[in-house]
């Protein structure tokens, strides 16, 4: 696997406040509502990249993010619909019951290791999928999946005011907000006492348990928090689409994410940011020019990424400043 760095205080962070900035002013500049639908994608696209990456960090390749996703979306949008809950509590619900059932499944799953256990998550995918299309229909809504998701209840923010979620405007502050706090956490979990042991972890299993390391419960929290990212991420786009389908949250979804990770550069943390940003927009370019041009097109940049540029996205810059200096 490519070489890991724990992130340093302050790395990436003049280009991430220069990537914020941006951010703030966008609405600013378009009220288009095509480009703020791709915002809305790119901005959950980051969550859920860069939460992949914090799994990745402890040596395994877990391919669930479609089924975190999907019961984020459903628990949240069940929630709201069926127990009249807001959309501001059922959304953290959504991702503690993600979080708790990566760990009753994650239990078994992580005594595999490699390949291994990348097959034993694919395998929860394809059985949460057909979970929903095919069980307590009556509640799911089966093939069809929910219809009609509320939208969330109105918000006021200091210096925006009152957003009662009518505009795309509105879901992408709070996107915004989501993406923010959600990226300082796992930059946090990333730096603190748990990343170090996480990566301790991968670099050896046997020499961790022999300095007293409880590595399964470990692995346990890693897998529960990357799928409590992903089901909140999976709960806001219920909320914002207003149907959550089962179609949505297949394989091709986890292999999306992991193309993003991959592409960006998962040695950096900011790699699946970048990922994340140039792909959402490269997917929306190339289907101007039809169908199957962008599941074609993040073949071939994945391809090249991993032959020309196996440091991802996130190694231009060093690339280019040790060019410079020659």
């Amino acid at each position: 696997m490519q070489a890991q760095h724990r992130p340093r205080f302050g790395e990436n962070t003049p280009a991430l406040l220069i990537l914020l900035a941006i951010g703030l002013v966008i609405p600013a500049a378009t009220t288009n509502e095509y480009y703020l639908h791709v915002l809305l994608l790119m901005l959950m696209g980051v969550i859920l990249a860069t939460s992949f990456r914090l799994m990745y960090l402890t040596g395994s390749l877990s391919i669930a993010h479609a089924s975190f996703a999907a019961i984020g979306a459903y628990a949240s949008a069940l929630l709201v619909m069926r127990a009249d809950l807001p959309f501001w509590l059922a959304m953290p619900i959504g991702g503690l019951a993600a979080a708790v059932v990566a760990i009753v499944l994650g239990y078994p799953a992580l005594r595999t290791k490699g390949i291994y256990f990348a097959i034993v998550t694919l395998g929860i995918v394809e059985i949460t999928n057909t979970i929903f299309k095919h069980f307590a229909v009556d509640l799911t809504g089966g093939a069809m999946g929910l219809l009609g998701v509320p939208r969330p209840e109105a918000l006021w923010l200091p210096l925006v005011g009152a957003i009662d979620f009518s505009s795309k405007v509105h879901y992408y502050y709070l996107a915004l907000i989501m993406v923010v706090v959600s990226v300082a956490a796992l930059l946090w979990l990333e730096r603190s006492r748990f990343g170090m042991i996480v990566e301790a972890i991968r670099g050896s299993e046997p020499l961790s348990f022999a300095v007293g390391i409880n590595v399964p419960a470990y692995l346990l929290a890693t897998f529960a928090l990357t799928a409590f990212f992903a089901a909140i991420t999976g709960a806001f786009m219920g909320h914002y689409l207003r149907i959550v389908s089962p179609h949505d949250y297949s394989f091709a979804f986890s292999t999306r994410i992991i193309t993003y990770a991959a592409i960006g550069g998962l040695g950096a943390f900011a790699g699946p940011i970048y990922g994340a940003i140039f792909l959402t927009i490269l997917v929306e370019v190339l289907r101007e020019f039809g169908t199957y041009y962008d599941v074609m097109g993040l073949s071939i940049v994945l391809i090249l990424v991993l032959l020309f540029l196996p440091g991802g996205l996130a190694s231009l810059p060093d690339i280019l400043r040790r060019k410079s200096t020659r």
